[in-house]
């Protein structure tokens, strides 16, 4: 344990702690700096990529789908249900990226890091923000899901870039490949 320990304040020094303010943790009446410490590490924010935008609730699904400037939209996009939060926002948006896999591993990953999937008015929202994100990750909404006459579940996906960027619903039950992202924001 020691050298995992001296190993850590060295990394911390390396990065620029000083030594009086390593020892300010350790002479710390309570837990609350190391905690902060903790907390800081677990952020989800350092191990994903996110972005802030400013998101308007009350705006409805078709405008934000004209915004985004699609190449292609897919028809059924209108049946997937909104989402009942109102009013204005600014949140951050993170892309979670699980390797290959499924949905439920997905949203089991988010909910570790305190996220929750996003719905398709936050995906579009990012996109008119960062019209290129879905150029290097293609991104799943699945906060959103939809369910077609025959029971089957879909979740709104954006990929492609600049005029060809296309909203497409797909199979929730799809095995996500390595490149998708998820987009999710905080609980």
């Amino acid at each position: 344990m020691a050298n995992i320990a001296s190993q850590f304040f060295a990394k911390l020094e390396a990065a620029g702690l000083t030594r009086e303010q390593a020892m300010k943790v350790i002479e710390s009446q309570d837990n609350a700096l190391a905690e902060q410490i903790v907390a800081l590490i677990q952020d989800p924010r350092s191990e994903y990529p996110y972005f802030g935008v400013a998101i308007d609730y009350d705006q409805p699904v078709e405008w934000l789908i004209d915004d985004c400037k699609l190449y292609w939209t897919d028809p059924d996009i209108r049946f997937v249900p909104p989402q009942n939060k109102k009013g204005r926002s600014n949140i951050e948006i993170y892309l979670v990226g699980i390797g290959r896999g499924s949905s439920e591993k997905a949203i089991k990953r988010m909910n570790a890091q305190g996220l929750r999937p996003a719905t398709l008015e936050e995906v579009l929202t990012l996109s008119i923000a960062y019209p290129d994100i879905q150029q290097y990750y293609p991104t799943a909404a699945l906060g959103s899901l939809w369910r077609n006459q025959h029971g089957k579940a879909y979740v709104p996906a954006l990929m492609g870039s600049g005029p060809n960027c296309e909203l497409h619903l797909i199979s929730n039950e799809e095995v996500w490949g390595m490149y998708w992202r998820f987009a999710a924001v905080l609980k």
